[in-house]
């Protein structure tokens, strides 16, 4: 949907408008950009207000990244390993002293759950969960590090 930017900061920002039957929520990921910018930043709506009648919301976003990548999951051990599932790879964050993270769907995995993450041009690694960095109702955000280094 097409909203304005009410303020922005490194962090993230304000956003107000018709969401057009969109439903947004506490918790989901939302990718945003000006007409402005070429490149696309992936945040997590942090809040929401309702202004009147609900035609018109403010939510806040923060910002996780410019540089997400699709990838495709698959637990090596457990009933769902027999197919690959749709998540995200969000880079390695050194200055926050963040691992590189992997966005899942679904239920809480824990820590140590092995994974092997496949990526668009078709290569593969396995991957272990090393810490959950965060959660919302609709996602985990947990970092991993290659099986080899554990």
């Amino acid at each position: 949907c097409l909203m304005s930017k009410i303020d922005i900061s490194e962090m993230g920002c304000g956003l107000t408008g018709d969401p057009q039957g969109v439903s947004i929520q506490i918790g989901e990921i939302a990718v945003v950009r000006s007409e402005s910018e070429a490149s696309w930043k992936l945040g997590v709506i942090r809040w929401v207000m309702l202004n009147g009648n609900g035609q018109n919301i403010n939510c806040g976003l923060e910002f996780l990244t410019d540089d997400a990548q699709a990838v495709e999951v698959r637990p090596v051990i457990g009933s769902g390993n027999a197919y690959f599932t749709p998540a995200l790879q969000l880079p390695a964050n050194p200055k926050q002293g963040k691992g590189s993270v992997l966005v899942l769907t679904g239920r809480v995995f824990s820590r140590l759950r092995e994974f092997i993450v496949r990526y668009q041009d078709g290569t593969e690694r396995a991957v272990r969960l090393s810490r959950l960095s965060s959660q919302t109702s609709f996602y985990q955000f947990a970092e991993f590090l290659d099986s080899e280094d554990l």
